[in-house]
């Protein structure tokens, strides 16, 4: 089944060992501050927690991360604890050396250089054996790109993968129009539509409207946030300053309706809401 795959890149120390071939178009970092190190660090779990209701697979390069904590583990009343606070963010994320599909006889290139033993070449490898998934490359401060998407040359052939930085706002975006499945709305007679037509008297149970178009709402279900899965989302139709609840059906499809008592929503689910719309 088609599935949403995040790989996640580092920059690399100053003075990591170049023997280890690490590829030119990574960021050769500095001795950074704490404030600085946390700022790295605090990204990646803002996006485990915003992110905590989508199905994905996330992936890092246990290489990478190694260069990148070269200070960490050197440097430890610089940065105390920083390493276990490193290792606990990356706990649910898999190292894609340990199931890697890339070839190394396959021949990858960025920007005219080839790369060898990379995320890049398993990016482009993954894009060839497996295109129907939507994979995102998540650059933290890793690599100079003012773009959301980079072109490699892989055997030859032009192979394009997306790339954003670790911003909540850029990634919700990249879900809302990539994610594999992406979420189907059905429009359920009971809520009616455009505010109606609904069965008002539903087992001697008042029944939510469903105040916009289904088109509308596919629109929004495809933004909406959860808490921790996706069995309930929500979003706010700002048209009518109501939120819109999203119930789960079968697999990806839901209905969905407004609702008038905004403490049904959760309210961690109304802070992601409201960090979007800001």
């Amino acid at each position: 089944m088609e599935e949403t795959q995040l790989f996640l890149l580092f920059p690399i120390y100053e003075d990591a060992d170049m023997s280890k071939s690490f590829p030119s178009y990574l960021n050769r970092a500095r001795l950074k501050t704490e404030d600085e190190v946390d700022a790295l660090l605090n990204s990646i779990g803002d996006l485990n927690f915003f992110f905590s209701h989508e199905e994905y697979k996330k992936f890092y390069c246990s290489k990478n991360v190694s260069a990148f904590a070269i200070p960490l583990d050197e440097i430890e009343d610089c940065y105390p604890g920083k390493k276990t606070y490193l290792r606990s963010l990356l706990k649910d994320w898999e190292d894609w050396r340990d199931e890697s599909v890339s070839d190394k006889n396959d021949v990858v290139s960025y920007l005219y250089v080839e790369v060898e033993d990379d995320t890049l070449c398993e990016l482009a490898k993954r894009n060839e054996s497996n295109p129907q998934n939507a994979v995102l490359l998540l650059n933290n401060e890793a690599f100079t790109c003012s773009e959301q998407y980079i072109s490699l040359k892989y055997n030859g052939e032009d192979v394009g993968i997306s790339v954003r930085n670790l911003d909540i706002k850029e990634i919700a975006e990249w879900f809302e129009l990539n994610r594999k499945p992406q979420r189907i709305f059905n429009l359920n007679p009971k809520h009616g539509e455009g505010g109606k037509g609904a069965h008002l008297n539903n087992k001697k149970d008042s029944v939510s409207l469903l105040l916009c178009t289904k088109e509308k709402a596919s629109i929004l279900l495809h933004k909406a946030i959860g808490k921790y899965d996706q069995e309930t989302l929500y979003f706010k139709d700002v048209d009518c300053q109501k939120y819109i609840e999203f119930k789960r059906e079968l697999n990806f499809t839901y209905h969905g309706f407004h609702i008038d008592d905004e403490t049904r929503v959760p309210v961690e689910v109304v802070r992601k809401i409201k960090k979007l719309l800001d």
